[in-house]
């Protein structure tokens, strides 16, 4: 049996719908800003995040061993060593491989408090399971740090070879600051990445001072910036936002579908 529709009805159901969509946009919005991230490129893939769950991984020359430091580029925590003596970390439980690289560099953020004393930084990477075997190494001078966080993309075709060739898994590496005096050393933000189009003879260590070390994003994948120097950052993925984004949709509509039931149940 047909029954009409009451025109009060219409109206209604028209605004919850409105409602709803409003709802579901402010849900995905509010997500986005609670949970900021940073999110590597598709091809990207981390060497080391530098937080508290690998730090027993790495290892120092300094007695006191590696401590952890709020003052970060990404996630909670970076690699901290205060030192008089060639500060250095390095790890040989390392499994990252570049063979989805057209281009394979490594990126790091590295931070030096002062340059005083400071004559280079070093940066090696080994497939194997210790230095000058399967090794490319870069040697970056002092006039190209500066006091602060160094943002550096080094590229493997620029690199000094050691040993035989390099197979394209990292499982060893070590950065060191050669310097005389004491200094304060942080390490960050570990990843292999595409370099540039065109490669050059030199190393390339790009220099972004006090930077949030944000990856280029692709197509899959976003990145969201929490607006604070030195912010919390978070992985996330379009993926995370969906399903998230969903479930919050459905406790929204849940709360609609209660207010219009006790709306309409009021209607004449």
């Amino acid at each position: 049996m047909f029954i009409p529709t009451d025109p009060m009805i219409n109206i209604v159901q028209s605004r919850v719908m409105r409602i709803c969509t409003l709802i579901a946009l402010i849900c995905m919005v509010g997500y986005m800003a609670i949970y900021p991230g940073v999110v590597l490129a598709g091809a990207d893939v981390w060497v080391d995040q530098c937080e508290e769950s690998t730090v027993s991984d790495w290892d120092t020359n300094d007695l006191d061993g590696i401590g952890l430091s709020n003052n970060k580029t990404q996630g909670e925590k970076s690699f901290y060593v205060e030192t008089d003596v060639d500060a250095l970390f390095w790890s040989d439980s390392l499994s990252a491989d570049s063979s989805g690289l057209d281009i394979p560099a490594i990126y790091l953020d590295l931070y030096i408090d002062s340059l005083t004393g400071v004559t280079s930084a070093i940066v090696e990477i080994s497939s194997n399971s210790t230095n000058d075997e399967q090794e490319l190494y870069w040697t970056i001078e002092v006039s190209d740090l500066v006091a602060d966080w160094n943002s550096l993309t080094l590229e493997f075709d620029d690199a000094t070879t050691a040993g035989d060739a390099f197979t394209g898994t990292v499982t060893w590496m070590r950065v060191q600051v050669v310097h005389t005096g004491e200094i304060a050393f942080r390490l960050d933000n570990i990843y292999l990445t595409e370099g540039e189009v065109t490669a050059t003879n030199t190393p390339t260590a790009t220099i972004d001072p006090g930077a949030t070390s944000t990856p280029n994003p692709v197509m899959d994948y976003i990145e969201i910036q929490d607006g604070e120097y030195m912010g919390i950052e978070r992985t996330v993925t379009f993926g995370d936002m969906a399903v998230v984004s969903a479930l919050l949709a459905i406790l929204a509509t849940v709360f609609i579908l209660v207010a219009y039931k006790l709306v309409t149940d009021k209607l004449p």
